[in-house]
């Protein structure tokens, strides 16, 4: 779900959604035309209010939960995830991930049990740094719910 028009102090828009209001976006984020990101909500007038203003989602999040793909790709922007899903692809992105917030440990857990996590860096030094980061934690991320599973099975 995008915007219709895009602000004119951003390039481009990508909207984060929650399972329970799929059409309808929480907040979004926008490139801005001095090449940095950032997040914001509209209000009831479509005015911009900077920051989230709620609890952060996985960017597509209630598509990654319907879909039945056995694979899905963590890229680190939303316009990579984007190319991938109009690709047919299941994508989504690891930027702005805070990896200590606990209600988005539960949503990657959800979204990545069971399937193959492929995990694309963007093609730069510090874009190789945070795909590493955020593969070591998906790798724990799963060594820990198999422990679980193991736990609570024996």
């Amino acid at each position: 779900m995008e915007l219709k028009k895009i602000p004119s102090q951003f390039t481009r828009i990508h909207a984060y959604c929650t399972p329970e209001a799929p059409d309808d976006p929480s907040y979004y984020w926008g490139k801005r035309l001095d090449g940095r990101g950032m997040y914001f909500r509209l209000d009831d007038d479509d005015q911009i209010i900077p920051g989230r203003g709620c609890d952060a989602v996985l960017y597509r999040l209630p598509e990654l939960l319907i879909s039945p793909s056995n694979v899905l790709t963590w890229c680190e922007g939303q316009k990579d995830a984007d190319t991938l899903m109009e690709r047919g692809e299941l994508a989504t992105s690891f930027q702005g991930l805070s990896l200590s917030d606990h209600q988005l440990v539960e949503q990657i857990e959800l979204v990545s049990r069971g399937r193959e996590n492929i995990v694309i860096p963007d093609n730069d030094e510090a874009g190789w740094r945070q795909a590493d980061r955020f593969s070591k934690f998906l790798a724990n991320l799963r060594a820990f719910y198999d422990q679980r599973l193991e736990v609570s099975n024996g």
